[in-house]
């Protein structure tokens, strides 16, 4: 926890210090302005560690108000340092081809001051434009044919929740969203691939009560994520059964004879003594060649030598970016995209986008999805 505290305080220390260079550099602040601006920048930095200690200490109140204010300064500032990187290699591009061109190179477009007040315009604009996205859950359908789909079942429906991350800012609206797209839809099987609760899970059990009310004759099913693990665990395994879940920890289901359910916990788990955690390979051995496998796994990570084990996994934890352009370091750490994709010997993996938000209540996109994926039987 040092390490990672350590490593964040300098890495969002050290964005804070850029931009800081910049407007001062840039808009000629004066000694008291400058110190003004250090010192909001100060308090952002620490914001969401003051938000942690807030929470804990029982002032939620405090602790919410704080939250809004510094993620929403989270992603203006992401969005603000990513703008202006990218004009800052598009300007001497422009320049140099307007003299190419021997056009006069106006200093309103490409001059240093201006290139920073687009930058933050086009931050501003899109972290408007984000906090809107991120309120607009949408319903993704996916159609996967099996022979092993029973023709008297014709059609199962799978719902799939990921990454709610219900807390201090995503609460009731986000879920009565969320919840309204999973009751429209009709399931045969819920499922949460983890991260439903973020911070402290005691806060948030009024919200429980709008997941048990869903209905899925066959079952509610739900695997941890790693904010479980951070949330605390006990707890956020309290709520999710609160919620109507059955959770899966290194553990498998069979329902109505013919759909076999894997489920296994985060990794984060196997840090401490918390969890049993488990690696789903050894779950997947025995497995009855003529039963549908699902595989619930929090991050969109194939096992070693499970390809072609599974029939379908189903996985979130990656947000889909959550913020333009982060998608490009997220799919530089996972392989798998968000969507429908094959991973081979027959085996598939479906990652959510999420349902909710976690730091910035912001999403640019990649807005959060509740995912219908109905199984069916191959068309005679």
């Amino acid at each position: 926890m040092a390490l990672f505290l350590l490593l964040y305080l300098t890495l969002y220390g050290s964005t804070h210090a850029y931009a800081l260079w910049r407007a001062r550099a840039l808009l000629a602040l004066g000694p008291v302005a400058s110190l003004a601006l250090a010192a909001w920048m100060a308090l952002m930095v620490l914001a969401p560690v003051l938000v942690r200690l807030s929470e804990r200490a029982g002032w939620e109140a405090a602790a919410r108000a704080l939250a809004w204010v510094g993620y929403l300064w989270m992603g203006l500032l992401f969005l603000y340092v990513c703008a202006a990187w990218t004009l800052d290699l598009v300007r001497p591009l422009a320049a140099l081809a307007a003299r190419l061109c021997g056009a006069a190179v106006p200093t309103w477009v490409f001059g240093a001051k201006a290139s920073f007040l687009l930058a933050l315009a086009l931050a501003a604009a899109g972290n408007l434009y984000g906090f809107f996205e991120a309120r607009a859950v949408r319903t993704r359908h996916v159609e996967i044919f099996s022979d092993k789909v029973p023709r008297s079942v014709g059609r199962f429906r799978i719902v799939q929740i990921s990454d709610v991350h219900l807390g201090l800012l995503v609460r009731g609206s986000q879920m009565d969203r969320i919840a309204r797209a999973v009751a429209a839809a009709k399931p045969d099987l819920l499922v949460c691939t983890g991260d439903l609760v973020d911070g402290e899970p005691a806060r948030v059990n009024g919200l429980s009560e709008r997941l048990a009310a869903l209905n899925a004759p066959a079952g509610k099913l739900a695997v941890t994520g790693n904010h479980e693990f951070y949330a605390g665990l006990e707890q956020s395994l309290a709520f999710t059964r609160k919620a109507g879940f059955t959770l899966l920890r290194a553990e498998k289901v069979v329902l109505g004879g013919w759909l076999e359910v894997v489920g296994v916990d985060d990794p984060a788990g196997s840090r401490g003594t918390q969890a049993p955690h488990l690696e789903e390979a050894p779950l997947l051995e025995g497995a009855a060649p003529s039963r549908f496998l699902l595989l619930l796994k929090h991050r969109p990570v194939v096992g070693g030598g499970t390809a072609g084990r599974f029939d379908l996994q189903l996985s979130g934890h990656v947000h889909g970016g959550q913020l333009f352009p982060f998608h490009l370091a997220v799919r530089a750490a996972y392989r798998l995209g968000p969507g429908l994709q094959a991973v081979g010997g027959g085996s598939r993996v479906y990652v959510s986008r999420g349902s909710g938000s976690w730091g910035p209540p912001v999403r640019l996109f990649a807005p959060p999805e509740v995912t219908v994926i109905d199984l069916l039987s191959p068309p005679s």
